[in-house]
């Protein structure tokens, strides 16, 4: 295979899903690099497992694409909208095609458990509602609501099946709370990605100090008024 192929593939520029044997394939080649690098990566069964579910998620998706894009046809084709609500059907809000899901910077845990959500993994759901509630605790104002807004609906996606989902908070301490339960679940599996739940906790740990801080300097003003 040509490497500018190989290159289109790893770079996401391929037009469809590519061939499963071929990408699996690549993968174990790529954690036979890092272990013989000496970096931290987990062990080729996690990975292939991993790459499964993404690649079955990613052909479910390619899938879907397909289907909408016959049923917009049938509209055209017929003047009208082939997904009108049925009547009385109460709609709720979802991300869209268009927004960000997940922060580019989280690279592949992001996208890994996105994929591992939308398939209706609970569990998935909830850490990225923690998460992405973090990400919005550092973030401007405008990021921060895309996130935590994101964060909310997640979060609802895991009610009744995880139950730190009922307790979850957008920030403050029950927030860090949840952030470091995961941090340390994950550092004691020996997860190179405990890493990112760790930021996490930082981030929102962050945003519970400069909360307080303003509330102390505001009481100060008050005394001194006074």
């Amino acid at each position: 295979m040509p490497k500018s192929t190989v290159a289109d593939l790893l770079n996401g520029r391929s037009q469809k899903v590519p061939d499963f044997l071929l990408m699996r394939t690549i993968v174990e080649v790529c954690q036979v690099i890092a272990v013989k690098s000496g970096m931290p990566i987990e062990s080729v069964e996690e990975l292939t497992a991993e790459f499964t579910i993404l690649w079955q998620a990613a052909k479910a998706e390619e899938g879907e694409a397909a289907r909408r894009r016959n049923r917009s046809s049938a509209a055209a084709r017929t003047g009208g909208d082939v997904l009108e609500p049925v009547p009385g059907e109460q709609s709720s809000w979802r991300p869209s095609a268009m927004d960000q899901r997940v922060p580019l910077h989280w690279g592949r845990l992001g996208k890994f458990r996105l994929r591992l959500a939308e398939n209706g993994d609970a569990r998935a759901a909830h850490e990225l509602a923690v998460l992405l509630a973090c990400e919005a605790c550092g973030a401007g104002e405008k990021e921060a609501g895309h996130w935590g807004r994101l964060a909310t609906y997640w979060n609802n996606r895991a009610l009744g099946a995880v139950p730190e989902a009922a307790g979850f908070q957008l920030r403050g301490r029950r927030l860090v709370v949840l952030a470091r339960a995961l941090a340390e679940e994950y550092a004691r599996a020996g997860k190179p990605s405990s890493t990112y739940f760790w930021k996490a906790v930082r981030q929102a740990e962050a945003s519970v100090r400069k909360v307080e801080a303003r509330r102390e300097a505001e009481a100060r003003q008050e005394a001194e008024v006074g």
